[in-house]
């Protein structure tokens, strides 16, 4: 009888694998850390190795892993545009939990008839990074 065995060793550069060898513990600590909450030494992890030997990978479990667990991941390179890219991905994957920030101005007043009209624009501010971090953050954008 001759089984098809599926190798669990399949080299996908970035994908996740059947089976994550040795990963489960490093896997729970982070998962733990954010879960613990701010302070906790498994959120400032960093991850070294020589090319190839899975830390995207890693990442990608830790950040479906995460997901699961209801929290918002992104999947950036290191670019000129990463932090941008960071807020666009936060955006669209956070949509659900976001609610839109919007400037009102009255534009007009009547006596008479007791009404008042105002204009509802969106985004109408300069912002920075970390301050539309900060409103993320808070639950607003």
């Amino acid at each position: 009888m001759n089984e098809l065995i599926k190798n669990p060793f399949t080299p996908t550069f970035g994908s996740i694998p059947l089976e994550l060898a040795g990963r489960k513990q490093i896997i729970s600590d982070i998962l733990y850390g954010l879960d613990n909450g701010p302070g906790d030494p498994n959120r400032a992890t960093i991850l070294v190795g020589a090319r190839g030997s899975g830390k995207t990978v890693l990442l990608a479990k830790i950040a479906e892993e995460a997901s699961a667990n209801g929290w918002v991941s992104v999947n950036v390179n290191a670019d000129p545009d990463m932090l941008e890219e960071i807020l666009v991905q936060i955006k669209d994957n956070a949509k659900e939990f976001l609610t839109p920030e919007s400037i009102s101005h009255i534009t007009s007043i009547s006596l008479a008839g007791v009404s008042v009209s105002r204009n509802v624009k969106q985004g109408l501010k300069k912002s920075t990074w970390r301050s539309d971090m900060t409103k993320i953050w808070q639950g607003r954008f």
